[in-house]
């Protein structure tokens, strides 16, 4: 067959492919996009996104954004510190010093919440009940194990800077910060939530024994003054609401 004849032949085809959706009415769907982009009377009030409608629908979506949580007094409030890859200054990970800071930053939320009086009792959720990396949905798994009606979660991050002298004590400078994060167990809202950031600053003294007790020093100085103002945050909260 002439070359020719193929070029003719193949150029006819595309013309009619051409020719058939030029004439093909659009999708419905299509046109109800170019609804949504002309009109300028119709708002949108769901997600269209299926993704979003397969994690949570807009009839949960619009529920849970109409109601307000019931806050009951009387109720048992589990504490967890969200387990993190801690920046560790000593140089044993598992050291008396280390511990004996955490168990003083646990009891610190713990003897505040108790104070508080709006529970009846405080209890510590322990890491060995969730993974280490643990979801909001695990979380509450474990607190209704507890039968707490809230779950207090906090965390803690902490940076040291450091300034060497020659003729002059060493400087420390570090920055705490806390996140804490109210949910509440039944219904798994989240109506509470705080960062606060504090440092604090000192110089090695000859009571300490070499720079990584100076360092302890001026991180648990710093962390305890973040969770002074974030307790007293939380406190006011809940003041406010039971």
């Amino acid at each position: 067959m002439d070359f020719n004849v193929i070029k003719i032949r193949c150029g006819l085809s595309l013309m009619l492919v051409s020719l058939f959706f030029a004439c093909a009415p659009y999708p419905s769907s299509y046109m109800a996009s170019s609804s949504y982009s002309t009109s300028q009377d119709e708002t949108l009030a769901e997600s269209l996104f299926n993704s979003d409608n397969s994690v949570l629908d807009n009839e949960a979506v619009n529920q849970i954004l109409a109601h307000e949580i019931e806050y009951v007094e009387g109720a048992n409030i589990a504490i967890l510190k969200f387990p993190d890859i801690y920046s560790n200054p000593y140089r044993n990970y598992l050291s008396e010093t280390y511990l004996k800071n955490t168990q003083s930053y646990l009891d610190t939320v713990s003897s505040v919440l108790a104070r508080t009086e709006f529970f009846e009792k405080v209890v510590l959720l322990p890491n060995l009940l969730t993974p280490s990396q643990p979801s909001i949905p695990l979380i509450r798994e474990a607190a209704v194990r507890l039968q707490a009606e809230y779950i207090l979660v906090y965390k803690i991050n902490s940076n040291i800077y450091s300034k060497y002298r020659a003729f002059r004590p060493n400087e420390f400078k570090a920055f705490a910060t806390i996140e804490m994060v109210l949910i509440h167990t039944r219904t798994g809202i989240i109506p509470y939530t705080h960062i606060e950031t504090q440092e604090a600053q000192r110089r090695k003294t000859p009571s300490d024994l070499d720079d990584s007790e100076a360092i302890s020093k001026t991180i648990q100085q710093a962390t305890l003054l973040s969770l002074e103002f974030a307790t007293q945050d939380l406190v006011e909260f809940l003041n406010s609401n039971f």
